[in-house]
């Protein structure tokens, strides 16, 4: 018998979009501890993977002006370069929670030039500090 429950876990778990900037998706892909999470290991744990999308670079590369509807039907809208970060975020984690940090991260990235810094110090959230997030803004 598994040792978690990852009936609820998917490749989108939540997002967050600063409209016309950025979007910051969460998921599980079959990350663990080691690379791919490992059931019959009992100190291993599914970890979520989190990508930031940057409607301004989606803008140059497509007409219809980019935005969520577009994001939501084409694989256009892409990851800027060194987006995607594995968490320590176990991937029983309820949504609502995941959703206040795809904000934050969100947040903290929106209008910046560079992400590469802050979204590597965001790979390092656990579970304690995504819970603050979503105690601060409220349910």
């Amino acid at each position: 018998m598994p040792k978690y429950d990852l009936s609820k876990a998917s490749e989108e778990m939540a997002r967050y979009t600063v409209r016309g900037k950025v979007c910051v998706k969460i998921g599980w892909i079959g990350e663990g501890n080691s690379g791919d999470y490992d059931e019959s290991d009992p100190n291993d744990v599914p970890l979520l993977r989190f990508d930031a999308y940057d409607f301004a670079v989606h803008k140059k590369s497509c007409e219809c002006g980019g935005g969520e509807a577009c994001y939501d039907r084409s694989p256009r809208c892409r990851s800027a370069q060194d987006a995607s970060y594995c968490t320590q975020l176990p991937a029983m984690l309820p949504r609502n929670v995941l959703k206040s940090v795809c904000r934050a991260i969100a947040k903290s990235i929106a209008g910046e030039e560079s992400w590469k810094r802050k979204l590597e110090e965001w790979s390092w959230i656990d579970e304690p500090e995504a819970r603050r997030l979503y105690a601060k803004k409220g349910k």
